[in-house]
Formats: structure tokens, C-alpha cells, sequence
């Protein structure tokens, strides 16, 4: 059976697995919290986040009962992942800092590692790119310490990311160039997706718009041979964006569609924000793809039902690009203000374009 084919006969058998776990996880503990432990690979790449929090939110119930903490880590880190997918960032945080501590008391190198790696992402999504940073690195030397591998891939590019976020590329470039050589090392195409997806990334940012496509088109066809829908419901995301900055509205519009739909698809709300406002942008400068105040007003509900604050505060520098066009100049400038001060706060390259965007409308004002 191939992966994509246990993909799809999980996907039609999750409702009655769901169901067996509800009925059965009181008379047979082991078993709830076996399968729950399970399914977690499958959901972080097929999504199905109601399935995701039943199931695992069960099997931390189920494990509370067991005198085992590092049973209780484990799903408390499971529930953790899925309440970061489904966007209650407070819940999310809560639970990995309850699994960290569990891991450490019972002296869990990689548990401790992957718990790290997993706050130093809910921590750059809420802005404190300080904290990110600190979690990752001490998550990095963990997963060294044990010999982990693919945890060093998996950090090195939260790592990435955290220098993409604070505007050194180059630094940037360097800590994915390492995942990638690792995640190709250990055979690990979900790995190597990860990793394309963050150099395509930074290519763009870079300006290498050719660049960018290929490494995203890549990480695509990694995904869908390996059957993560979120995987390549971030491709198409990304593909769409470059496919915007080379004037390819027709190609972009048909990537950040089927982008759309794949994060719908899964129930990530923060990637459907990060995709709206990209319509939104999109529809700027070219009509085809809709309404652009009303892809940034969904985005900005979005983005605050999640906490996300860099798409919270790039809806609304879209928002004010949509009034300043109207002619609503002074409620163009307020939500700029409110941006900027979302962008600064989180320390988003973002700000330098805000700023411009701000002081190019007060001195319109004044001349």
C-alpha cells in the first residue's frame, strides 16, 4: 500500500477510529493512547483538526489515570501540535509547557528537544522572536547531545526562520542549508519539503524569483508524493506569491486558490489569514482575483481568531492600502499606525515597508 493510499483509507476510517477511542478508552487505556500516538503523524500531515483534538484530548485524558509522566508528556505534547493547527495559541502553549516540564523530570532528552521546538514556533507566531530564539537553541543542542538528526533538521529551520523574521537572510540561507543536508542524510522527503519551503522563501525575500518557484515546486511534488495536504497547501501558497511579484496574475491566482482550498481543507486558520491577505494583494493589482478589502478583513478575523500577529498586522497595512485608494486617507493612516506598531513590537522586516507606506501618506496630508 502506498502512502497516499493509507493516507486516503485513514481519511475514511478516521470517523469510526474516533468513535472506537470514545467507546472503548476507559476499558482499554493502552490501546486509546497507543493509537492516539499513532494518528499523530498521520494528522500532522493530512490535518482533520476536529478528528485531532477528539482523539488526542481523550488519550490525555486516558493518560492522567496512569502513573507513567511520560505517557502524560506525550499526549500533552500531542495536544499541544493540534491546538497550535486548530490556532488557540494560550491552550497550545500551555500544553507544551506542561509536557516540558514532565520530560524533564523524567530526564527526556528528545522529548525535552521536540517540546522546545515546538515552543520556539508558538513563540515566533506570537512575536517574541527573543524567546523563539533561546527555546530552538536550547532545543537544537538537545537533539545534539542525543544524536537526533532529523530534530536537528526540524530546528535548524524554526531557527531559519526566526533569522528570515529579523531580516538576516544570509544567516538564514546558512541554518536551512544544514536541515537540508541533514533531512537528505536521514531519507526524510517530508523533511526535505520543509526545508524547500523555507529556502524558497528566503529566495523570494531575496529576489530570486525563479529561484523561489523551483524550490517550492520541489518541496510540492514532495508533499504530495508523501500525502501532506498541508505541505502543499503551503507550496501553492508560496508559488502564488512569486507568481504575483513576476506579473503571472493568471497563474497566481490558480495557486492561491488551490491553496485556499487545502488549508480550508485541513481547518488552518492561520493559513488560510496568511492566504487571504496574499489575495488580497494579488487583487490589488489585478481585479480577476476579487475583492481585495474584503480577502484583508477576512484575513485580519482570521489572523486575531488565531493569534497570529504578523498577519494581524499585515491585514491591516492591506486594509489602509484599500481606504488610502478610496480616499480615506486619515482611517488609512490609524490602521497603519496600528500595524506598525504590531510590526515593531514583533520585530517583522515588514515595519521598514509600513513606515514607508505611513510617512508617504502624512506627507500627502501635508502638501
Amino acid at each position: 500500500m502506498s502512502t497516499g493510499d493509507a493516507t486516503a483509507w485513514l481519511t475514511t476510517e478516521l470517523p469510526v477510529l474516533a468513535t472506537a477511542i470514545d467507546h472503548t478508552h476507559q476499558t482499554h487505556p493502552t490501546h486509546t493512547i497507543r493509537l492516539s500516538a499513532t494518528l499523530h503523524a498521520y494528522f500532522r500531515t493530512a490535518g482533520q483538526w476536529h478528528y485531532a483534538h477528539r482523539i488526542h484530548r481523550t488519550a490525555l485524558t486516558t493518560a492522567t489515570t496512569t502513573n507513567d509522566p511520560r505517557t502524560q508528556a506525550a499526549a500533552l505534547y500531542d495536544v499541544g501540535v493540534v491546538s497550535r493547527r486548530r490556532g488557540v495559541l494560550e491552550a497550545a502553549v500551555e500544553a507544551q509547557t506542561g509536557a516540558l516540564k514532565l520530560f524533564t523530570a523524567i530526564g527526556d532528552l528528545l522529548g525535552q528537544g521536540n517540546t522546545l521546538t515546538e515552543l520556539g514556533f508558538l513563540y515566533r507566531l506570537r512575536g517574541d522572536l527573543e524567546a523563539s530564539f533561546d527555546a530552538q537553541t536550547r532545543a537544537l543542542q538537545l537533539f545534539i547531545d542525543s544524536g537526533d538528526l532529523l530534530g536537528q533538521g526540524d530546528v535548524l529551520n524554526d531557527l531559519g526562520g526566526v533569522y528570515r523574521l529579523r531580516g538576516d537572510l544570509e544567516a538564514a540561507v546558512e541554518a536551512h542549508g544544514r536541515a537540508l543536508q541533514l533531512h537528505t542524510d536521514t531519507g526524510s522527503p517530508l523533511g526535505q519539503a520543509t526545508t524547500l519551503h523555507h529556502l524558497g522563501i528566503v529566495y523570494r525575500l531575496r529576489g530570486d524569483l525563479k529561484a523561489a518557484v523551483e524550490a517550492q515546486t520541489h518541496a510540492l511534488q514532495l508533499d504530495a508524493d508523501s500525502g501532506s495536504v498541508h505541505g502543499e497547501a503551503n507550496a501553492h501558497l508560496q508559488i502564488g506569491i512569486a507568481h504575483h511579484l513576476e506579473r503571472e496574475y493568471g497563474l497566481a491566482t490558480t495557486d492561491l486558490t488551490d491553496a485556499l482550498h487545502l488549508f480550508t481543507q485541513v481547518a488552518d486558520t492561520d493559513g488560510q489569514a496568511e492566504t487571504h491577505n496574499a489575495f488580497g494583494n494579488l487583487a490589488l493589482d489585478h481585479s480577476d482575483a476579487g475583492d481585495p478589502h474584503t480577502h484583508f478583513t477576512t484575513a485580519l478575523a482570521l489572523a486575531r481568531e488565531c493569534g497570529t500577529k504578523l498577519h494581524e498586522a499585515n491585514a491591516l497595512v492591506g486594509q489602509a492600502q484599500c481606504l488610502r485608494r478610496a480616499g480615506n486617507t486619515p482611517r488609512a493612516v490609524t490602521l497603519l499606525h496600528q500595524a506598525l506598531v504590531i510590526h515593531h513590537e514583533i520585530h517583522a522586516h515588514e515595519a521598514a515597508h509600513t513606515a514607508d507606506l505611513l510617512r508617504s501618506l502624512d506627507s500627502n496630508n501635508q502638501s
